[in-house]
């Protein structure tokens, strides 16, 4: 019997807990470990919805910046085209006139040949207005100075530009 008592203490020893005991501990063991995997989906799903609301409210600033710049080119576009008066008044005067078609280039060669044109173009100009301003040219060919009597816009430059755009297309 004293080897018995000897086993049944050593069988003791290794283990406090009572056989009952440990079938719960394991349960509790799962049971923590489900609940920490349940706890880690959530916060990982909390996660994606924080992520998902940061990226509407992203969107939403890109809008308003479109929006706040289409708002800023239409100001732009309204203050230009409230001084086409000014433009039309004072356009001769300044040198300001429509874009032409060799203002529109793709290259470089066509960017030399526009320039020479342009160059060409402006030394006719200059020639006119000498030739008008020191008299033997007929007065038909002089250019008349620009009409006070003009008011409004009018749609001719508008025409010629889609005329020569026209033309390059």
């Amino acid at each position: 019997m004293v080897g018995l008592d000897m086993q049944d203490r050593a069988l003791r020893g290794r283990s406090a807990v009572p056989p009952m005991g440990q079938g719960l501990a394991v349960v509790a063991s799962i049971a923590v470990l489900g609940l920490l995997i349940l706890a880690g989906i959530g916060l990982y799903l909390f996660s994606l919805h924080v992520a998902a609301v940061r990226s509407q409210g992203t969107a939403l600033d890109a809008q308003l910046l479109a929006k706040r710049q289409e708002v800023q080119k239409l100001r732009n576009e309204l203050d230009v085209r409230s001084r086409f008066v000014e433009l039309e008044r004072w356009g001769p005067a300044l040198g300001l006139g429509t874009a032409t078609g060799h203002q529109y280039v793709t290259g470089l060669h066509q960017l030399d040949t526009a320039a020479d044109a342009r160059r060409t173009e402006l030394q006719k100009v200059a020639l006119a207005r000498t030739s008008c301003a020191g008299g033997p040219a007929p007065q038909s060919q002089c250019r008349a100075g620009p009409a006070s009597g003009r008011s409004g816009y009018t749609p001719q430059p508008r025409q010629q530009m889609d005329h020569l755009i026209d033309g390059i297309l």
